[in-house]
């Protein structure tokens, strides 16, 4: 009896559309799925470029909600971390650019650009332990950047480290002989 009713239920042919339109349905919702997770992914590249176009143009104001939005999103995306950091930075808001910044690096440690700009907060808080910290890992990252050389010989200097100091002024002066040592 029961081979009976499956067999007329099968070749009842409002059965028969009602479970092709319910397996047609059913791959709708897999097929916008699939292109929600696609768009996703676009959206965060898309929203790391238009931060960078934000910081690019001096509208760091605008940059700030737009990076706080994609960092509830995406809390684990160093990139949009130190986005979201360096407008904090331009803005003059030291206390959440360190955070930031600070998050980015314990989120990619080989980034030296991230190093970089978190010593330049520091230096800008007067933490030159802090700062001097960071450009030892961007010196050790990128040995040829005069710069961070420069930098880090103020770091020192500024944390009574003055025989330093002085090293870090002539690595600086070895690799660019026009480096400004002052400000």
């Amino acid at each position: 009896m029961a081979f009976r009713v499956r067999h007329a239920i099968f070749s009842d042919p409002v059965f028969v559309v009602l479970l092709m339109l319910r397996n047609l349905f059913l791959a709708l919702i897999i097929a916008l799925c699939l292109s929600c997770l696609a768009a996703e992914a676009q959206t965060q590249a898309e929203t790391r470029q238009n931060l960078l176009q934000y910081l690019e143009a001096g509208k760091p104001q605008e940059a700030i909600p737009v990076g706080e939005k994609a960092i509830a999103q995406w809390p684990d995306d160093p990139e949009i971390r130190h986005f979201l950091g360096l407008a904090y930075f331009k803005a003059g808001q030291l206390k959440p650019a360190r955070g930031q910044l600070e998050r980015s690096r314990d989120l990619n440690k080989k980034d030296p650009q991230t190093h970089f700009d978190l010593a330049l907060v520091c230096l800008s808080q007067q933490d030159y332990s802090a700062a001097a910290d960071e450009l030892q890992v961007v010196v050790k990252l990128t040995p040829s950047n005069a710069l961070a050389h420069v930098l880090l010989g103020r770091s020192y200097l500024n944390s009574n480290r003055s025989v330093q100091a002085i090293d870090e002024f002539k690595s600086a002066l070895r690799l660019d002989p026009a480096i400004r040592l002052r400000r």
